[in-house]
């Protein structure tokens, strides 16, 4: 039996002595409790009050008349014989009837006792009358407690129905969110992937640009370098031009012509433009042969015994060169120049087979 139960059946009074007394300790100790007997007391009056009164029928208030009335005659009797005789003699002489008889003729003459006599003279019931009063209240109380535990497990079973439909109606409040976000997260997925399509075809296109862009870029940075090296070789050309222009336009330009002076060499010829007191000459060279890259020609600019080493040089294809000497001091001072085969990069000190092309100046 759980603990509601008990406070139900103490509220209608059908809880057993031991029981009762252990519950009000209980009680005593526990205010949730209390209010739990202070709701079944309310519920228990409430199911009382709502009992309508039942009104007998005659034939069963007769019945039930008659059955006290046989009982209370017994135990008249019974008692009126233990303690009297049956007949008695007076003084006249004459008989005296006793209870019993007086009992039957009353009942034979159709005597009925009243209510107040019945109530006053408080006749004993039989047992049936005791057993069938016992279990009508036991069965009342039943009934009570068993209304009382349904109402109590109806009322907590609305409570949970109740809650159970708030939780219900939020997890639909929270379904719909949910697929409202998933919609929202679909959408933006099919349009970021339609957007990323258009982007890798833009991308693709983009590439191909740029390769052909490369490309074209490679193309025109070879033709740059090829255009800056003809820039600058037509630079050096246009240096070499002014300053050979420069040089003719001095005042008391001589000129030198220089033979060559060995074996293969005796074809070429170096003409030498200079003014006597400048320290820049330009010289024009004339049938002297390539050499390979690891030889150049280099000039030498000779006062007496003294060769100063200077420009180093080499012929294209046709065998012609120009070329610019600078010199620290004037040309005046010197008497002789000459042309050597040396090593590329030149030499301090002139080539021992000697020169190839020499003259005065």
């Amino acid at each position: 039996m759980t603990q509601e139960e008990k406070i139900a059946l103490y509220a209608l009074g059908a809880l057993e002595a031991d029981e009762a007394e252990a519950l009000r300790r209980e009680l005593a100790d526990s205010p949730e409790l209390q209010e739990l007997l202070a709701r079944d007391r309310v519920v228990a009056t409430l199911i009382l009050a709502s009992v309508e009164p039942v009104q007998p029928s005659p034939d069963l208030k007769q019945r039930l008349m008659e059955q006290i009335n046989d009982s209370w005659a017994a135990e008249s009797v019974i008692d009126s014989s233990a303690s009297e005789p049956a007949m008695s003699t007076g003084s006249a002489g004459a008989a005296v009837l006793s209870p019993r008889r007086i009992l039957r003729k009353a009942r034979t003459e159709g005597f009925t006792p009243s209510f107040t006599r019945l109530r006053d003279e408080r006749p004993r019931r039989t047992w049936p009358v005791w057993v069938l009063s016992g279990l009508s209240m036991a069965a009342t109380v039943v009934a009570l407690a068993v209304a009382i535990v349904l109402a109590i497990r109806l009322g907590q079973s609305e409570t949970e129905a109740s809650a159970l439909r708030q939780q219900v109606a939020q997890l639909h409040i929270e379904a719909g969110a949910i697929q409202k976000s998933r919609d929202e997260a679909t959408a933006r997925i099919l349009q970021l992937e339609r957007d990323l399509t258009q982007l890798r075809s833009t991308l693709a296109q983009a590439q191909q640009a740029l390769d052909r862009s490369r490309a074209e870029s490679q193309q025109l940075g070879e033709d740059i370098a090829a255009l800056r090296a003809v820039v600058a070789e037509k630079e050096a050309a246009l240096t070499q031009a002014q300053t050979e222009l420069s040089v003719l336009l001095q005042p008391n330009v001589r000129v030198a012509v220089l033979p060559g002076v060995a074996g293969t060499f005796r074809n070429a010829t170096v003409t030498v433009f200079y003014a006597p007191q400048s320290t820049t000459a330009y010289l024009s060279v004339t049938n002297l042969p390539s050499l390979p890259p690891d030889q150049t020609y280099q000039v030498w600019l000779i006062n007496r015994n003294q060769r100063l080493p200077s420009t180093v040089f080499n012929t294209d294809a046709s065998g012609t060169s120009r070329l610019i000497v600078q010199s620290a001091q004037p040309f005046s001072a010197f008497q002789n120049i000459g042309v050597t085969v040396e090593p590329a990069g030149g030499s301090q000190t002139p080539n021992p087979a000697g020169p190839i092309v020499l003259g005065r100046l």
